[in-house]
């Protein structure tokens, strides 16, 4: 019962957190929604990379040996390796993506960057509270009370989406009502506040992580895939960016293969992969159909 309740806290604080959204549609009018709804729709596949860290809570739930952190460094690893090279494509190509969409969307180019950084941001918050929630034990007890449920961890990374709200809110809608001069603007002073407010966040729950479980970040493994964005990224800027659907896809996948090329060149642990996934092709590829 004392479990419900904290999910209900959550989501409460949650659906608050998000109310900077109706306060854009208010004030900023159909346009500005619009705008960042383009922006939007096309950054939310960025923060899909999180579910490839999706078996982490499960994982920590059910460890009876080590402290996880293994496990968490993996996590990261795999996250960051489609993650920081999709929020440099999503920022390189945002002109081409909007406008696949429609043409007088490209004008929520900086809409789409920063929605682009939020993402990333969203996706290493996820793999943190899946630290909280795989390490907290409370279901474990017969009893749990009130204080005990108040003074947990889990409580407080709940919490955080409240001080986010206290945070997005007032200052969403003094710029609303008292700044922005057109829907651009509008979308982009929201969608600046929000993320802003989702880093200090994230500085939050990555204590409150830690306090859960001592674990360290993939650092030269981020470098690694950085450094292959940027390669993937500078052919990208000064070719030519499309409008129409299928040149913008080529594109992309142009981007992916240089990517993956150049990180299989500074990776080993990318070359045994792209051997494996050769190897698994190969393998289906001789595969004949049984004769009766």
């Amino acid at each position: 019962m004392k479990a419900s309740l904290l999910n209900i806290y959550f989501i409460i604080g949650d659906r608050l957190r998000v109310f900077i959204l109706v306060l854009l549609f208010v004030y900023g009018g159909e346009l500005a929604r619009a705008y960042y709804g383009a922006a939007a729709t096309i950054t939310s596949v960025i923060s899909y990379s999180s579910f490839l860290a999706f078996s982490l809570y499960p994982r920590l739930l059910s460890r009876e040996s080590g402290d996880g952190s293994e496990d968490v460094y993996s996590s990261f690893k795999l996250v960051f390796m489609f993650s920081i090279p999709m929020t440099i494509g999503a920022i390189i190509l945002s002109d081409s993506y909007l406008a696949i969409l429609k043409l007088a969307y490209v004008a929520a180019r900086p809409i789409m960057i920063i929605l682009a950084i939020h993402q990333l941001l969203v996706c290493i918050s996820s793999i943190l509270t899946s630290i909280v929630t795989g390490t907290e034990r409370l279901d474990a007890e017969a009893k749990i009370s009130y204080r005990d449920l108040i003074r947990s961890r889990l409580f407080l990374i709940f919490t955080l989406p409240y001080i986010h709200a206290s945070i997005t809110i007032p200052l969403t809608y003094i710029s609303l009502t008292s700044i922005v001069k057109d829907a651009i603007e509008a979308a982009i002073y929201m969608t600046l506040i929000n993320t802003v407010a989702t880093a200090i966040m994230l500085s939050f729950r990555y204590r409150i992580a830690r306090s859960s479980l001592r674990f360290s970040f993939p650092f030269r493994s981020m470098a690694k895939y950085t450094l292959a964005s940027v390669a993937m990224a500078l052919p990208l800027y000064f070719i030519p960016h499309p409008v129409r659907l299928s040149a913008t896809i080529a594109l992309t996948i142009l981007g992916g293969a240089i990517y993956m090329l150049v990180l299989a060149t500074i990776d080993e642990e990318t070359r045994k992969l792209v051997r494996m996934l050769i190897d698994e092709g190969l393998r289906i590829l001789s595969l004949k159909p049984l004769k009766n």
